[in-house]
């Protein structure tokens, strides 16, 4: 008999379903194409390696896999951040 797990959102979101690597398969994508999907363009940029050693390591610590996904998340909370600081100048210069 086989046990089955039910497939709620508790059980995909702790990983009892969707994890077993005996159901894994890699994926055939073209990465361009997944690119232009999610709007990403790819750069280069020039680190030290101790920073990109601390960004994976806090990449893994945000459970994130690799400093790509945290510089992402670093730099898009840091625009919006400015963007509001710099409407909230741009409101009290106009109020003045």
């Amino acid at each position: 008999m086989i046990d089955r797990i039910m497939g709620t959102t508790e059980a995909w979101e702790t990983g009892r379903l969707g994890q077993d690597e005996q159901y894994a398969q890699v994926a055939d994508i073209d990465t361009s194409e997944l690119d232009a999907a999610l709007g990403l363009q790819p750069i280069t940029l020039r680190m030290s390696q101790d920073l990109i050693a601390d960004l994976e390591d806090l990449a893994v610590l945000h459970g994130l896999k690799g400093s790509q996904p945290l510089i992402r998340r670093v730099l898009s909370d840091y625009v919006l951040e400015e963007k509001g600081r710099l409407q909230n100048v741009s409101a009290d210069e106009s109020d003045d």
